[in-house]
């Protein structure tokens, strides 16, 4: 699969400036079926509903009221929803559009092919997972680095607009200078020039600064947190091993 996902995307950064052949399409049209049959399998193969069906049968045999077949389909469309609104199948989703050449807009989505790879790296599981284990810290700070982008971009839009001697045209470059100036990237391409929109630029540098500095730490806490539990995992699996192997001597002698 890392093979196919990466030779895929060679191919459509390729096509970009070359003619491809017919043989490149039939490969195309290959990979594109196998992520269809992969995504469909995962959808089935996410949740067993065999003993939830056989449960429920049973349950309503027991109590002698009747069996709802719709309400156990409603279960299963749920837990089939589940999966397909989690991260990876919408990754895989989007991964099978490239593939549909009349729409060249699709072709953006090209860079969720090379995301596929998070399924089949254990290094990229262990950092998707450190990732997932602060979740609720992460969404606090995404939420309030959308409010500061939101704040900064609407004082630099009204001090740095075209009719007060600025640079700005428009919301969306205001958003850009703002996110550019939180993030201290600093292109220079759009730069403040009134002295509200240096002032407002200065605190944008200073909150960027804690910004970064609050994300810092939580990704090296769940490193941290998680290197010991790999670390506790690793010894319990060497411990595993060392028995299975003087049980099978124990079973020679």
């Amino acid at each position: 699969m890392i093979v196919m996902v990466m030779s895929s995307v060679v191919l459509l950064i390729y096509s970009e400036t070359h003619d491809l052949g017919p043989n490149a399409l039939v490969f195309e049209q290959a990979v594109i079926f196998l992520f269809i049959v992969e995504y469909i399998l995962r959808a089935w193969l996410y949740s067993d509903h065999h003993p939830t069906l056989i449960e429920r049968y049973e349950r309503c045999d027991f109590l002698n009221i009747p069996f709802s077949l719709t309400r156990v389909l409603a279960d299963f469309a749920k837990e089939k929803w589940r999966y397909v609104s989690s991260p990876f199948a919408i990754i895989d989703l989007l991964a099978i559009l490239p593939g549909y050449r009349p729409l060249r807009l699709l072709r953006v989505f090209m860079i969720f092919r090379l995301f596929k790879l998070f399924r089949y790296s254990s290094s990229i599981k262990v950092f998707v997972d450190v990732l997932s284990s602060k979740r609720f810290e992460l969404y606090t700070l995404a939420i309030f680095f959308g409010f500061l982008v939101f704040i900064a971009s609407t004082a630099l839009f009204h001090f740095e607009n075209e009719k007060a001697g600025g640079m700005l045209t428009n919301l969306y470059d205001a958003a850009y200078l703002a996110i550019v100036t939180i993030s201290m990237v600093g292109y220079g391409d759009i730069s403040p020039i009134t002295p509200q929109g240096r002032f407002v630029t200065i605190i944008m540098i200073m909150a960027g600064l804690g910004v970064l500095a609050f994300f810092t730490s939580i990704i090296v806490a769940a490193f941290s947190e998680k290197m010991d539990n790999l670390r506790e995992n690793r010894v319990y699996a060497e411990i595993e091993k060392c028995t299975i192997s003087s049980s099978f001597v124990v079973m020679d002698t």
